[in-house]
């Protein structure tokens, strides 16, 4: 997996709502019960994906990727940090991020986007470092603080 996206409980008005909705069902509702429509076809999706692989990445950008993801394994709060995999995923999700943007360039705030979601998950830390109540995402935020971004 690419991201770690945490979502919160609905509320209880929400829950009730969702109850409401689908607690008769046996079964799960169908694609058209759920209103779910294609938004693009595959030829779409391919040259989206070719435009993201043809986006800018400086140098200097790469090797801040590098030191946010080698900053994992050398953590003292990290028992095993994120592996090189993951540098090659967050550059091309930061490549994602700039189309996004409308630019066909990275900017270190692509990166610092892209950071926490993809590798808070990848983790996984020290026993000592639970049992003090740290967090992954902890972990990374302060990375993100500490290594410095190119400007």
């Amino acid at each position: 997996f690419l991201f770690q996206h945490i979502l919160e409980y609905p509320d209880r008005n929400e829950e009730r709502r969702i109850l409401g909705l689908h607690g008769h069902r046996a079964t799960m509702p169908s694609v058209s019960e759920m209103n779910v429509h294609p938004v693009l076809n595959l030829e779409s999706l391919q040259a989206m994906r070719r435009t993201i692989a043809g986006l800018q990445i400086a140098a200097e950008l790469l090797d801040y990727i590098v030191d946010l993801v080698r900053g994992t394994r050398e953590h003292p709060a990290v028992r095993v940090g994120a592996s090189p995999r993951c540098g090659t995923m967050i550059a091309r999700a930061s490549r994602a991020s700039a189309a996004l943007d409308g630019r066909d360039y990275v900017i270190p705030d692509d990166i610092k986007r892209i950071a926490l979601p993809a590798l808070r998950h990848r983790l996984v830390l020290s026993p000592s470092a639970e049992i003090e109540g740290i967090r992954a995402g902890d972990v990374v935020q302060q990375l993100l603080e500490q290594v410095k971004a190119p400007r």
